[in-house]
């Protein structure tokens, strides 16, 4: 198989959300088997991951459907480019000099039409 054909095969939209699910099982593993509470930060992360599990899951339907791989591309790119954002903003957080500058929120921020 081609490298340039690798999108039209189930296996790299299955590994897209195998590995995942593989993220988001550790970060349960870190929650509830450690013992170790997420921030809000993290459980934004834990979405953006949810999407790039969803990508992989709309792709694996029917790789070679145009529609169907557009819109997997497009949540992929949603996910990874929104997870980048916060990723960016949390480790700024965790390594600003100031004390006072940044914590990571109390309440989270969903969108008001989110129950």
């Amino acid at each position: 198989m081609k490298i340039s054909s690798f999108h039209l095969s189930r296996q790299s939209w299955g590994l897209l959300a195998l590995s995942a699910a593989i993220f988001e099982a550790v970060a349960l593993y870190f929650q509830y088997g450690m013992g170790l509470e997420p921030c809000i930060m993290c459980i934004y992360q834990r979405f953006a991951m949810l999407g790039l599990l969803a990508a992989g899951l709309i792709g694996m339907i029917s790789p070679r459907s145009f529609a169907l791989r557009s819109l997997a591309f497009v949540s992929w790119g949603v996910g990874s480019i929104w997870g980048y954002f916060i990723a960016r903003e949390h480790i700024s957080m965790q390594t600003t000099t100031d004390p006072f500058a940044f914590t990571c929120d109390f309440v989270p921020n969903f969108p008001a039409f989110m129950p």
